[in-house]
């Protein structure tokens, strides 16, 4: 059987969420976080390194920390090319946490309305006909 890798549309990534259970979805969050900070720190190091290729700021504590990365003149494209790379990345990736986040609310609010609200599962029935009036009872008036 012959599998095609490709990316999985966030239409389809909105309806494989909804079979899966909590402890799945907080997994799948963590992962994408993890991932998200990855990538911005990554883009932190490129953008750096593209200021060290270009001499455009000197002074900078990054770059001196830099100085021991050997970089080429063409490496500024690669840079460039691969940070548009990862804001597309992170976009997709921080649209499956908010898509995540959203289901995970719905299904707590859905919870929410299942469950029987402590007035409605109080069962008090007040009977305000007076044809069974007790004698006896504390509330009773004799005319």
């Amino acid at each position: 059987m012959t599998t095609i890798n490709r990316p999985v549309q966030i239409e389809e990534f909105v309806l494989a969420i909804r079979e899966l259970p909590n402890e799945s979805l907080d997994a799948i969050r963590s992962q994408l976080s993890t991932s998200v900070h990855r990538l911005n720190e990554s883009n932190k190091l490129m953008e750096s390194l593209l200021l060290k290729i270009r001499n455009k700021d000197k002074s900078s504590s990054e770059i001196d920390e830099l100085e021991d990365l050997n970089t080429e003149e063409n490496d500024d494209q690669i840079y460039e090319e691969s940070i548009r790379e990862n804001e597309i990345v992170l976009k997709n990736q921080k649209e499956r946490i908010e898509r995540i986040e959203q289901e995970l609310l719905s299904r707590s609010t859905e919870r929410k309305e299942e469950l029987p609200s402590a007035s409605a599962s109080a069962k008090f029935e007040l009977n305000t006909d007076n044809n069974g009036i007790e004698s006896n009872a504390a509330n009773s008036v004799f005319l």
